[in-house]
């Protein structure tokens, strides 16, 4: 399978690994220009006339699942999803880590461990956000605790369209997949815009914390599942990590 003149949509969940993925796709894109949208502003792809848009070789970055509507011709997704509790705790080594992060003065300026941070509800980016992201569902649209069970399904589905979907948990296996499918040349994946390990207020090997961030995360959870399993079906071996059957309550509301 070649790329061809497809646009390769990359929807890139936060603290993923998709920054050393996306290394690997800029260079299989070659010439062709690409588009990055940060924070689900999609403003600057939808201000390029269809032509622009049709020339693409790549939209990536932070946006919710939709941007092949505003693509003239065919489109491939490529996305990643990480267990939440691993993805939020370096999401918060991130923030504290990054001065320019819209939300570091709140966080870091506080001393807000991830747990204080989940209890004063600072962001829905701590509430489901991968769940939100596949069913288009911008946060500031819906309230901390208001990811529902019919979201849910909807993210399944997409989900399930996704021509490839990864885990962070098996990114080596992905990633030569990726390769192979798409007739690119295989590389080392490397990985790039890593944290590095820190105390995120409550240890991190503390059992309580992982408990709290899968239970507020339980749609995340099961989503994180569902992708593993994917990936194994393709690859054709078994689901193990990024796939674990762990135990999830799924309900509307927070769960």
């Amino acid at each position: 399978m070649s790329a061809g003149a497809r646009t390769l949509i990359f929807l890139h969940i936060p603290r993923t690994g998709g920054t050393s993925l996306r290394a690997l796709l800029l260079r299989s894109i070659g010439s062709r220009p690409s588009i990055k949208l940060m924070n689900q502003d999609h403003t600057p792809l939808l201000a390029m006339s269809p032509e622009e848009r049709a020339g693409l070789g790549m939209v990536e970055g932070h946006m919710l699942y939709g941007m092949h509507e505003h693509i003239p011709g065919a489109c491939t997704y490529i996305t990643l999803l990480r267990e939440p509790a691993g993805r939020l705790r370096s999401w918060h080594r991130y923030v504290l880590q990054r001065a320019r992060h819209r939300l570091h003065g709140v966080i870091a300026g506080r001393g807000l461990s991830l747990a204080e941070c989940i209890e004063r509800r600072v962001t829905p980016e701590l509430d489901n956000d991968m769940t939100r992201t596949l069913a288009s569902v911008g946060r500031a649209g819906v309230p901390i605790g208001g990811v529902t069970r019919t979201m849910f399904d909807v993210a399944c589905e997409r989900l399930a369209s996704i021509e490839f979907v990864g885990t962070t948990e098996r990114m080596d296996e992905f990633h030569a997949m990726l390769c192979e499918r798409m007739g690119w040349s295989v590389a080392p994946v490397g990985r790039l815009n890593q944290t590095a390990a820190g105390n995120d207020g409550a240890g991190d090997e503390d059992a309580s914390l992982t408990r709290l961030l899968r239970e507020i995360n339980g749609f995340d959870l099961a989503l994180w599942q569902r992708a593993g399993e994917i990936l194994a079906r393709r690859l054709g071996v078994e689901a193990g990590d990024g796939a674990a059957r762990l135990p999830i309550r799924l309900s509307d509301g927070a769960c």
